[in-house]
Parts: C-alpha cells; sequence; structure tokens
C-alpha cells in the first residue's frame, strides 16, 4: 500500500486529454487525495468554485479555455485566486516558456509525462504538502 501523503488534501486536474487525467487522477488517488477531474478551463473554473481544491493542475494547450486563460481567471478571482495553479506540458518547457508560464500567475511548470516524484516534490514546493 502506498503512503498516504496527500491525504486530506483535494486537486482539479484539468486536461483534454482523458488519459492524462485518469493517469495523474489514480495517482493522486494512490497517495490518499481527493482528485476533481475537467476536460476544458470552463469546466474547470466551475469545479474549482465548487470545490475549491488545495492545488490545480492545468494543461496549457486545451480547446476552448486554456491553460494560460484559465490561470488568468482564477488569479482575478477573489475566493479562487490564492489556490496554487500547477502548469503541465509536453510543449512549453524552454526557460523563456517557463518565465512567461511563472508570470501569468503558475506556480511552478511541470514537463508531461509526469513522473509521481515530480508531482510530490512540486506540490511540497507549491505549499500543499
Amino acid at each position: 500500500m502506498m503512503e498516504q501523503v496527500l491525504s486530506g488534501t483535494s486537486f482539479l486536474v484539468v486536461d483534454d486529454d482523458a488519459a492524462c487525467v485518469r493517469m495523474t487522477s489514480l495517482i493522486l488517488q494512490a497517495h490518499g487525495a481527493t482528485v476533481y477531474e475537467a476536460s476544458g478551463g470552463a469546466e474547470a473554473l466551475a469545479l474549482a468554485h465548487a470545490h475549491q481544491p488545495t492545488i490545480i493542475l492545468a494543461d496549457l494547450l486545451m480547446p476552448g479555455m486554456d491553460g494560460w486563460a484559465l490561470v488568468r481567471s482564477i488569479k482575478a478571482d477573489a475566493v479562487l485566486r490564492a489556490t496554487p495553479v500547477l502548469a503541465v506540458t509536453a510543449s512549453y518547457l524552454t526557460p523563456a516558456d517557463i518565465d512567461h508560464a511563472l508570470a501569468v500567475g503558475f506556480a511552478k511548470v511541470l514537463a508531461k509525462p509526469l513522473s509521481i516524484q515530480v508531482l510530490l516534490d512540486a506540490i511540497s514546493v507549491a505549499g500543499a504538502l
């Protein structure tokens, strides 16, 4: 049995790739977290308001409201602005991309595919552990 290091935390996983959402959710749940899932930014905003997760993991490239627009909306929202948002991407990994992501409000940028240790380290740095 895995250590329940995320017990008492909740996550909102946002990605238009259902397999990525499922894999990330399973990892988080195996470590004791409660997980909410969204396939896009608009759905994520509604779920974030409904559940006020400890942390949000958001893909950057999604149809409709993408991760960039999502983090801007969250940071402009009085209720949600303190929620750490981690970018999860396979594309935007240059130093300039990462600097831009941090400047618009992401707490950290993580490369896909996510490893459990990288994810746990990022969550710890974001203050959720």
